[in-house]
């Protein structure tokens, strides 16, 4: 954050944000996704983040700043948190918020189904070969035959041979 002219940029910032009970909702610039914008010295920054450092000082590298309500518009302190982009996507996976990102099948750009998948991990084709059969690449049925895609699905990935896993 910029820290010429704070006084100013704060008061500018809290002129833009309507308290209403619960949520203080941003009501100047928005991002596409509703998350608020807020410019300084010709920068954009997340109306949200700036509100954190406004109240609590600079976020450390490699944190977000979280919504405890779920709302992107909201830049209520109290409703906010520091956390990794890894616990934000798990808050955003226990709250239900993963709508239009399906897994497996529930995925719309999916190739495979779970009969397919199963078959892959069964199978003792090779990853280029299963991966032209289904039409995906090898790195992608290499991850199926890992475990490291469609967790879904039971995989007894320890049991299976290894052989074929970095070819081309």
């Amino acid at each position: 954050m910029v820290k010429t002219g704070l006084k100013s940029i704060s008061a500018r910032f809290w002129k833009k944000v309507v308290k209403v009970r619960g949520c203080w909702i941003w009501a100047g610039a928005r991002y596409v996704r509703g998350y608020g914008k807020f410019t300084v010295l010709k920068k954009e920054h997340r109306a949200h983040r700036m509100s954190w450092e406004l109240t609590n000082g600079e976020i450390p590298d490699g944190l977000c700043v979280c919504h405890t309500c779920d709302n992107p518009a909201c830049v209520n302190p109290k409703h906010l948190f520091l956390g990794t982009h890894a616990d934000n996507m798990t808050d955003m996976k226990n709250k239900g918020r993963r709508k239009g990102i399906g897994t497996g099948e529930a995925n719309g750009r999916s190739k495979l189904t779970k009969e397919n998948v199963a078959a892959i991990r069964s199978s003792s084709e090779n990853n280029s070969a299963a991966g032209r059969r289904y039409g995906v690449s090898h790195s992608v049925i290499r991850n199926v035959r890992l475990g490291n895609s469609w967790k879904e699905l039971v995989c007894h990935c320890n049991s299976l041979q290894t052989q074929d896993l970095n070819d081309s």
